[in-house]
């Protein structure tokens, strides 16, 4: 009963509390294959996600980026969310979007871009704690953040 109150304490201070201002409202998804598994990049988060499909892969990622952020908004750390990813995949990702920009792909099948605004995922988070509550518990009572 005591993890639900502070959860219950946790939620609320999120609410009033925890900015998320001074950081990006969307990440930029950078999708590639690796070998027969499609990989989406989350470049501001530096967190992959995996599947059969871009779309799956996508799908993947918002799982855990929400698991990320849900983490974060425990420990009232948004620091732990940002960590963006090398240099070489922004370069990459925009490169795809000018050449598509531009009508050009032959040299970007090979990838795929997408975005996912992080505002749609913590109302999710905020508006549901329960379905988060035993991701969260798991992860205090071993001290540590699976993700990272």
């Amino acid at each position: 009963m005591a993890f639900i109150d502070r959860r219950h304490v946790m939620v609320n201070k999120t609410r009033k509390n925890l900015s998320f201002a001074k950081h990006p409202s969307s990440v930029n998804v950078l999708g590639f294959k690796e070998g027969d598994e499609w990989c989406a990049l989350g470049l501001e988060v530096d967190i992959r996600g995996y599947g059969r499909t871009f779309e799956e892969a996508c799908a993947d990622l918002i799982d855990l980026i929400t698991y990320q952020i849900s983490f974060s908004m425990y420990k009232d750390q948004t620091e732990l969310i940002f960590h963006p990813s090398d240099s070489k995949f922004f370069d990459i990702f925009n490169t795809i979007k000018d050449r598509q920009r531009h009508k050009l792909n032959d040299d970007t099948k090979h990838y795929k871009s997408s975005k996912i605004s992080l505002r749609d995922i913590i109302a999710k988070i905020i508006s549901n704690p329960q379905e988060f509550a035993d991701y969260q518990r798991l992860n205090v009572e071993h001290g540590e953040n699976v993700l990272r």
